[in-house]
């Protein structure tokens, strides 16, 4: 099935997370707006249009306890809170000084409790490790990544995380309070909220909260780093975790995808934490940011390709299962259905597939 309707590149792609919402497709784009498709019907309508951004929509996820809400990253330097429903922008996050590259949010199987932060909290993470329910992360060409209380229509970022390069993608970590990041420099770094928060407090003075950066934050750029996945020789593009949060997938520049163990414990000690890499694949001469994501059961990854292809991979034995062409360019963004074996791509040729695997 092929999708019409941005007038420019398709940059991402989620689907909802919710089951009951599942056939909802939101995609965004260089036109600058999102488009939020129902899958369900047989002519696949646009039902939404989230209009607002000044320049290209970079990112797009699916946010809030039921997926009511829309979280967009922008190249306006801007990060947006949207309304599904109704189209309403509820809240603009500014704070970056760059273009906004990624957006996440927490995953809907975590804690995600309203109220898990107060106002008066230091931290976007409770003692227990329960994030609020508007909790959104954002990476920048300004070399942070930025946690944003996004009910709060006051403050600028809860939290800052200085990275040595451009940051071009972000996940949430397999705890509520642990976040990756990744970028330019090509290391996948993981923070542990809890310690960055304390770090960015005593560096702001400001108990945590704070609109601008801190110099003597900035200078730390290892506050809250708990763990560096090095093993990538080329920029980061994409970052996706799995369902089971128990593995973290990443795509790069140096033509590889590498799937990551990211549980507390694993056997092997740090260097074991690379579990597979996958092969194929070939990103191009435009330096596109080309996404990845997890689908069937979390057996599989897909990524796309400069050459318009769509790759799947079989996890367990890093066997290429699909090799998926239709695009007349790059493939940057992939998104697979919640509950069935459908996957969508988005490329530079303004035009989204779905098609059913056999997974």
């Amino acid at each position: 099935m092929k999708l019409e309707g941005h007038k420019g590149e398709v940059l991402g792609l989620a689907y909802h997370p919710v089951a009951a919402s599942a056939h909802l497709l939101a995609s965004s784009s260089f036109d600058g707006t999102v488009m939020v498709w129902d899958t369900s019907s047989p002519d696949i309508p646009v039902v939404g249009l989230l209009t607002g951004h000044r320049l290209a929509v970079t990112d797009v996820v699916f946010a809030g306890r039921d997926g009511g809400l829309a979280a967009t990253a922008s190249a306006d330097g801007t990060a947006a809170l949207w309304d599904v429903v109704t189209g309403e922008r509820l809240k603009v996050l500014r704070g970056h000084r760059s273009h906004v590259n990624a957006v996440a949010v927490p995953p809907p199987t975590g804690s995600m409790v309203s109220g898990g932060v107060s106002d008066a909290a230091a931290s976007p993470a409770d003692a227990s490790g329960g994030l609020g329910e508007y909790i959104v992360a954002t990476a920048s060409n300004d070399k942070t990544v930025r946690v944003w209380d996004g009910r709060d229509r006051r403050r600028g970022a809860e939290l800052v995380l200085p990275n040595r390069a451009q940051v071009l993608a972000v996940a949430w970590g397999e705890a509520d309070h642990l976040l990756y990041s990744s970028g330019v420099d090509g290391d996948v770094l993981g923070f542990d909220l809890r310690s960055a928060s304390c770090a960015w407090a005593a560096a702001t003075g400001a108990g945590g909260l704070a609109a601008a950066d801190a110099p003597a934050a900035a200078a730390d750029e290892a506050a809250g780093c708990i763990r560096r996945l090095r093993g990538h020789t080329e920029p980061v593009t994409g970052l996706a975790l799995n369902t089971a949060r128990t593995h973290l997938v990443s795509n790069a520049m140096d033509h590889s995808v590498r799937v990551w163990d990211v549980r507390p414990f694993v056997a092997g000690g740090e260097a074991a934490r690379q579990a597979a890499v996958l092969i194929g694949h070939r990103h191009g001469f435009d330096k596109s940011l080309l996404r990845a994501a997890w689908g069937g059961r979390d057996e599989v990854v897909a990524a796309g390709a400069a050459d318009g292809t769509l790759w799947v991979w079989e996890v367990a034995d890093r066997a290429v299962r699909y090799r998926l062409p239709g695009h007349a360019g790059p493939v940057n963004a992939v998104a697979f259905h919640a509950t069935q074996p459908v996957v969508a791509s988005g490329g530079a040729d303004k035009v989204i597939f779905l098609g059913e695997l056999l997974l």
